[in-house]
């Protein structure tokens, strides 16, 4: 597998940053498996930036912490969906 460039993997993280930022937000047309999906791509898009070395490195550091960040509010946000059932 090629090593992808840091500018591709922000890209990554932006995107999937928006898509779960619609679901933490209720946004129409989400559903809890929206969320589900999203904060797997997220998580993995951080795995994948907390991974990278050299000056990368640490540009990724506030990056997978905003996504950790959203992570938990997306993770909250399922926790009350479950709690209205």
């Amino acid at each position: 597998m090629a090593k992808m460039s840091f500018a591709r993997l922000k890209q990554e993280f932006d995107d999937a940053c928006t898509f779960l930022r619609g679901f933490t937000l209720a946004h129409q047309g989400y559903k809890a498996k929206d969320g589900v999906a999203g904060i797997k791509r997220l998580g993995e898009v951080c795995d994948k930036l907390n991974k990278l070395s050299g000056s990368e490195a640490g540009q990724a550091v506030p990056l997978v912490a905003t996504g950790r960040t959203r992570i938990a509010a997306a993770n909250a946000r399922l926790n009350l969906l479950a709690k209205k059932v």
